[in-house]
């Protein structure tokens, strides 16, 4: 029989273990929180706005995995972070490579997630990695986000690009293509956006027709 001083013993443990999650789950919160306004921001100008923000907001985002892990929105912005890194020629084109991973342990964790398989296909295309696992992200890709505007631009530009590197995937992508190409003629949103991908492409010439 368990004695009442074990069992408080145990009460107690639990509860000092409950406190130290809660204020880890907390303090990951707030340093996700300041990155992701730093990024917010990057977005909003279109570059990142000094060194020193790139560096404090990467700093925050590994603490915020650190602290609470197996986050997929953590990790998401940790990759976009590093991308954003590179984009701003802080970081090694290298580091592309770290941001695909991350953009994947995401996707295990939440694999029905269209803006995170959009962000791994783009960074596969920007390490040049045009395999049959592109191929297989644009077509989640495509499942997940069948009806959304940024999906029309990412499928109908990736994909281009990727026909035109492996012609041997053109019978499983061509239609792909072509149908979020067609649903993005009806969003007034990403409309010119996606026209212009095509455009940007010399084997998009099709599509315009």
């Amino acid at each position: 029989m368990v004695s009442k001083a074990a069992v408080r013993n145990i009460i107690i443990i639990s509860l000092l273990l409950l406190t130290f999650w809660a204020g880890a789950a907390g303090y990951a919160s707030l340093q996700y929180n300041f990155a992701k306004n730093n990024l917010d921001l990057w977005v909003k100008s279109g570059k990142v706005t000094s060194q020193k923000s790139y560096l404090s907001s990467k700093k925050a985002i590994i603490s915020a995995n650190f602290w609470h892990s197996n986050n997929p929105v953590y990790l998401e912005s940790q990759a976009s972070i590093l991308v954003w890194g590179v984009y701003a020629e802080i970081e090694d084109e290298a580091l592309y490579q770290q941001a695909l991973d991350l953009y994947w342990q995401s996707l295990q964790l939440r694999p029905m997630w269209p803006w995170a398989w959009s962000e791994w296909v783009m960074t596969k295309w920007r390490l040049k990695q045009y395999d049959e696992a592109m191929l297989n992200g644009l077509m989640k890709l495509s499942q997940y986000g069948p009806y959304t505007g940024e999906v029309h631009i990412t499928v109908v530009d990736a994909g281009l690009q990727l026909m035109r590197k492996r012609p041997e995937f053109a019978g499983q992508l061509k239609p792909v293509v072509e149908r979020h190409y067609l649903r993005s003629r009806k969003n007034g949103h990403v409309r010119k956006q996606v026209k212009a991908a095509a455009r940007s492409h010399e084997n998009g010439a099709w599509l315009l027709e």
